[in-house]
Order: structure tokens, then sequence, then C-alpha cells
């Protein structure tokens, strides 16, 4: 079956255009170029960048360009900015706190990779703080957050054994809100939900000082980075451009021969596909340019193919789609992800564990065994169930 194009939208090709980086006379034409093929049509422009939650490159692409905004961009992304700085200042105090607790934290994503990349915290937009903690400094990190006024909104129903065990060896993170600030953090105790998608890391390995408005965050090193950011992406099927602008960021100042040794440090750590996923995926938006032999090795991979062209079709669909069998096509592209066996195993652990259910029927402990029993008579009877949002 063929997979629409996301090029083939001209919107598209003007926030691919104002997303190359880094600035410069070659951007500023090709922004200007796709800018005369988009019309503009702004409602639909507008509407993309939230879409792939871009606004803030978006304006600079476009002012670069010498394009007047409209004013609505200049709004979202004024507001992106304020958000990363709020964000910012909010990971130096939590540093402090953790410390004072003898807590080791690190920061992933979010302001300070976009410093990293594109030498502001607001250039990339931002919803929430990701920290990264050791598993077992999860519950005193949880208490910090509880502490300065956070509430959990996503995670264990306690911090008690033996829910707080199985919430970690199924989920990555678990998110918590400021009611007052309306600030979100990410608590990461490992970076990846799988954690055979590739070879696992420790908070030590967060080695990178970052300074963000005088404090400096600890942060993956390059090779770690770059691995860690493809097989982000990849679980995700590349569903966000702007996660894919990352990549491009972060490759476009390095030569071809260092693009290998990137890539072969992703190798290292057993994130290949995910690695070669997203350099394809550069090679299609960006005209990326890679080592020769790293070219062919990729362009044979048929698997790789196969994944290139599920992502170019998530690209161009709706950022959450909906349906009775919505969930299938996700499950199906995680499965030809990898072919590891440990991978694949993980995967099947992760979906016959349905948190919605335990919530519903909490058992006691000796009885967790019949939650994954029960997990495809759940599955099945909310396909079965299932309304279909009415649209606007």
């Amino acid at each position: 079956m063929d997979v629409a194009d996301p090029m083939s939208s001209p919107q598209f090709r003007l926030l691919v255009a104002c997303a190359e980086w880094p600035r410069g006379p070659h951007r500023d034409e090709a922004v200007r170029r796709a800018w005369e093929d988009a019309g503009p049509d702004w409602t639909a422009f507008l509407a993309m960048v939230s879409r792939h939650r871009m606004a803030s490159l978006a304006l600079d692409g476009l002012t670069c360009a010498g394009i007047d905004a409209p004013a609505a961009l200049r709004a979202t992304a004024r507001q992106d900015v304020f958000r990363a700085m709020a964000l910012s200042a909010e990971a130096a105090r939590l540093q402090d706190r953790f410390a004072a607790e003898g807590i080791a934290m690190a920061v992933v994503k979010g302001p300070v990779l976009s410093q990293l990349l594109y030498g502001s915290p607001g250039l990339r937009q931002v919803k929430d703080l990701d920290i990264w903690v050791a598993p077992a400094d999860m519950a005193r990190a949880a208490e910090v957050l509880l502490g300065r006024g956070y509430e959990m909104f996503v995670g264990p129903p306690s911090f008690a054994e033996p829910w707080i065990g199985l919430w970690l060896d199924t989920h990555k993170d678990c998110e918590f809100g400021h009611a007052t600030t309306r600030l979100v953090v990410e608590l990461h105790h490992r970076l990846n939900e799988n954690d055979y998608v590739m070879a696992p890391l420790e908070v030590s390995a967060a080695s990178r000082g970052v300074s963000l408005g005088g404090t400096v965050l600890p942060t993956l090193e390059d090779g770690d980075l770059f691995a860690y950011l493809c097989t982000h992406g990849a679980v995700g099927r590349w569903f966000r451009l702007k996660w894919l602008a990352d990549i491009q960021a972060m490759l476009s100042v390095r030569s071809p021969a260092q693009i290998g040794l990137l890539f072969d440090e992703a190798r290292a750590l057993d994130a290949e596909r995910a690695a070669g996923l997203a350099l394809q995926l550069c090679r299609r938006l960006w005209k990326l340019e890679v080592p020769a032999d790293l070219a062919r090795r990729l362009d044979a991979d048929r698997r790789l193919a196969w994944l290139e062209r599920q992502c170019l079709g998530t690209l161009e669909g709706p950022e959450f789609p909906q349906g009775r069998f919505s969930a299938i096509p996700p499950q199906v592209f995680l499965w030809r992800l990898k072919d590891s066996p440990a991978y694949r195993a993980r995967l099947l652990r992760q979906g016959m564990v349905d948190w919605k259910l335990m919530r519903l029927l909490p058992l006691p402990a000796p009885l967790h065994f019949l939650y994954p029993l029960l997990r495809p008579v759940s599955w099945l009877l909310r396909r079965l169930l299932y309304v279909a949002p009415q649209r606007s």
C-alpha cells in the first residue's frame, strides 16, 4: 500500500525549510521558495506548526528569510520561550533540592537540548521537563516533587510495593504537574519504555554540563545523545517533525565522516536500525549527506525502507489517530523495529499489563498473575465498546 509523502504538502515543505539548521542564505532561500509554493495559506501552516510543535523554529525561519509572520505565530513562539525559561529555572531549583537529598539527576531533551543544538533554550518548543534519576532514587525524587507542590497525574497508585515495582518494570517515567506554576515534570528512571531498544544507560553517563541561566545542568554526551534521540523518535514512529529537526540540527555541523562515526556509536549501543531510520528520513527531508558506503548500506535494508514509509505516513497523518483498531499499526511497527528476542519479549510483557484494568480491579499481590490472563478480554471489550469521538 502506498503511503502519503508529507513533502507533497506545501505547508509541510515550508516547515521543513524553516527547520533547516544552521541559519544562513541556503535556509533563507529554501524558506522563500517554500513560502511562495504555500500560497501562503497561513491557517493551514499554523495548523501544521501546532501539529508538530515548532512555533519558535518556524518563526525563526520566516523572520530570517524576511517574511512577515502572522501575529498568532509570534504569540505562540513568545509563550514557548517563556515556558522554556521557566522550565530552565525550575531545573536549576530541582537540581539543588535533589543534591540536598543526595539524589543524582540529569536533564534530557527540553531546554537543555535546545541550548545544545540551537544555542538558545527557547528555539525548541518544550512542554515539560525531563528529569532522569536512578531507579533506586525514584521514590525519594517523587517525594521532593510532591514537597514542592507537584501532584502526580501519571504514575503508580502508590510508591509502596508491589505497585512501584510493577510500574518501574513497565514504564520509564511518572508525570507530575504543579497547580500554581502549571509546569510539568516527567521523572524518568530510564530513558526508554522498552529497555532493550538500545543498550541501557545509567545517570552517571550524563557527564556533559550545559549552562542555562548560570546553572550547569548535566546531560548526555554526543554518542549517547544521538542514540537516545534516534530511539526516542523511532518508538514514536517519528510522528513529530520537531524530533527529526533535532537530529538534522545535530548532524548539520558534522562532516559525512563524523556522521558515520556517530552512527557507529549508535550501533555499539544496539540502536543501529533506529539510527539508520533517522538518517534515512533526514536524507529525504533535508538531503543530509552521509558516507557513501553507509548510504548504500541503508538503501539496501528493505526493513528500513518499510519503516521509513510508515514514518512518512505518521508525519502526514493526524497527531493522535483515532479508531477502533488505531493501536495496532504502532505495535506492528515496534515489533519490526528490532529483531532482538529480549526486545520483543519486553514488548509482549508491556502489552499484557493494563493499568486501567488494574485500577478498576485492584487485586492483592499473590493474584497479580491474573492480570495478563485478563488483558486480552479487556482489550477486546474496549474494541467492541469503542465510540468514535465527535468532531467539533
